[in-house]
């Protein structure tokens, strides 16, 4: 994990893996792995920017 915001109350649950620049929001649960340089929000984590 490098350059990962993870916002306030973030939930990251199982054996997952965080690309490089992701941004995790406030109150997220992330149940999936997250690819480089995405923004992930949502109850059930859903991504809502992918930047390449």
């Amino acid at each position: 994990m490098n350059n990962v915001i993870v916002g306030a109350h973030a939930q990251i649950l199982g054996n997952i893996i965080i690309g490089k620049n992701a941004k995790i929001g406030a109150n997220t649960t992330v149940l999936n792995s997250v690819p480089e340089n995405t923004t992930v929000i949502g109850e059930k984590g859903h991504i809502v920017v992918k930047n390449v």
